[in-house]
């Protein structure tokens, strides 16, 4: 096979091999998480066979998954397996950006580990955009160092797959500092005809999903600014958190978690404990973060002042966009300082790393997930840590050793890892009874403490009504505005007093009430 990339191929065949695996269970369980939901209903309404009213969120999965409900197959798994693709696309375009600095087999370990960290393992599929915006953001960055560095041509490619990534997850939009920095990186290379032209098709392309989405009542032509800012997030919002070392605490379990046989709580991985092998990567991430040598202290002066200064700016919770311009400042001077080219790849991963990491340290809401778009920088940090090594020891063996070590550690978490989810299971039951039950509920004004599950499973909309102890007289205050005719408690762990309504079917922990009327 004359000029083939076997291990490309390998890690193409490996990687679908392992997407198809993730498709077959994440099918078995179904969806659990709220916002997947949103993107399914979005999915249906462009489709034109469901409801939805959340049209303001990234539209590209949805609109992609609206394609093949088109087709006639109206299913979650259409969405599990659109992610699916943009998984292995992901870890393909990690793989060439590694292969421009590393050796094949050292861009085959990183690539890997890349796919197989805990974090990515649990949302590859699951239908969240986490996934799929940072594997369009990885090719963005790939034809940007293509176009510096080969050949023009493929900077027409960075800013319409970058817009891509910025439709299908919003915060994508940091992938900007990495872009910047490659261009200045490599200004006497860069074409600023071509440069235009691709910004001005991202404008285009860009232009015409709004104008899709104002089929359907969607008028805002930024959305992103009101629903990505968290200005307004409340302190009851489950996961409202100041912590702002929440997610350094937790990369050890990013990358290597026990088995929790609740799918539920895999969905976090900070609630499981790390394996050996989250250990052993992480003394390599270490080794490549660390520089073995500091020649000439007064070059870093100014780059470790900005450094102090945008340390402190996340610890008194500055607007993230001033710590973002710290941040890149701190990059350039360094760059400025040391004007090493070989040094490019590095400090264009520790913008990646760094842009996302201010954005959801300093975002009120952490979630777990929201690590993934910080999970290239990590893997490319391991990538160079290994390099190192073997550099410095001459063990020409190491990374064939911690490829085996990732791969077994990998099987076993998906043999172990819990296979349904009764939440899941009783919702859909629920659903499909009360179809039968009331052939007409379609016509019906129905409500649910989990709207947008059963807008789903119903095909119709379905009003989330949320009781709680401190905001019943809303809760109530909305019952009455539209009185629904069923109302579906799902969460049954807490308790609603719904006077006026009495229960006629439980399944599972779902109770379906009905109105006296």
């Amino acid at each position: 096979m004359k000029g083939v990339d076997k291990y490309l191929l390998t890690l193409l065949i490996f990687t679908s091999i392992l997407a198809i695996i993730l498709v077959q269970i994440q099918s078995k369980i179904g969806v659990y998480y709220w916002d997947i939901f949103f993107y399914l209903n979005n999915a249906a309404k462009m489709a034109g066979i469901g409801a939805s009213d959340t049209l303001y969120l990234p539209p590209f999965l949805s609109y992609l998954t609206s394609l093949i409900f088109k087709l006639g197959y109206v299913s979650e798994t259409a969405l599990f397996i659109v992610s699916a693709i943009f998984y292995v696309l992901g870890v393909i375009a990690l793989y060439l950006i590694l292969k421009l600095k590393f050796s094949e087999v050292e861009s085959f370990l990183g690539a890997t580990a890349f796919a197989t960290f805990t974090l990515i393992i649990m949302w590859a599929v699951s239908g969240a955009l986490d996934v799929p915006s940072i594997s369009l953001a990885l090719w963005s960055l790939y034809f940007a160092l293509l176009g510096v560095k080969k050949n023009s041509r493929y900077l027409y490619f960075v800013f319409p797959v970058a817009v891509l990534s910025f439709l299908t997850r919003y915060t994508s939009a940091l992938i900007i500092f990495p872009l910047i920095l490659t261009f200045y990186i490599y200004k006497e290379r860069i074409d600023i005809k071509k440069i235009v032209a691709s910004i001005g098709i991202g404008v285009f392309i860009y232009y015409e999903f709004y104008e899709f989405l104002k089929q359907f009542g969607q008028k805002n032509i930024v959305p992103f600014i009101k629903y990505s800012t968290g200005g307004a997030v409340s302190s009851t919002n489950p996961g409202y958190n100041l912590d702002f070392l929440y997610y350094l605490k937790y990369i050890p379990q990013y990358i290597s978690a026990k088995v929790i046989h609740n799918y539920e709580d895999m969905l976090w991985p900070s609630n499981s404990e790390p394996t050996l092998i989250s250990y052993l990567i992480l003394i390599f991430i270490i080794i490549g973060i660390i520089p073995f040598t500091f020649k000439n202290p007064k070059k870093y002066l100014l780059p470790t002042i900005l450094a102090i200064v945008l340390a402190l700016s996340i610890y008194f919770n500055f607007p993230f966009y001033i710590a973002e311009f710290i941040m890149f400042g701190m990059i350039l001077s360094l760059y400025r300082n040391l004007k090493d080219k070989r040094l490019a790849l590095d400090l264009i991963f520790l913008t990646w790393f760094l842009s996302f990491f201010i954005l959801h340290t300093l975002h009120p809401v952490k979630v777990d997930r929201y690590f993934i778009t910080m999970t290239p920088a990590l893997a490319y940090a391991f990538t160079l840590g290994v390099h190192k090594f073997s550099k410095v020891t001459k063990i020409k063996n190491i990374a064939t050793v911690l490829l085996t070590l990732i791969i077994f550690n990998t099987g076993i978490y998906l043999i172990e890892m819990p296979k349904s989810d009764p939440w899941v299971q009783s919702e859909k039951l629920a659903a499909e009874w009360l179809k039968k039950y009331d052939p007409d509920y379609k016509y019906k004004i129905i409500a649910s403490d989990r709207g947008p599950a059963f807008t789903w499973y119903l095909k119709k909309y379905v009003f989330t009504r949320i009781y709680s102890e401190s905001d019943k007289e809303l809760f109530w205050r909305l019952m009455n505005k539209a009185p629904p005719y069923y109302y579906i408690h799902s969460d049954t762990s807490k308790s609603v007093p719904l006077h006026g309504y009495y229960p006629i079917k439980k399944i599972g922990q779902v109770v379906i009430y009905k109105r006296e009327m």
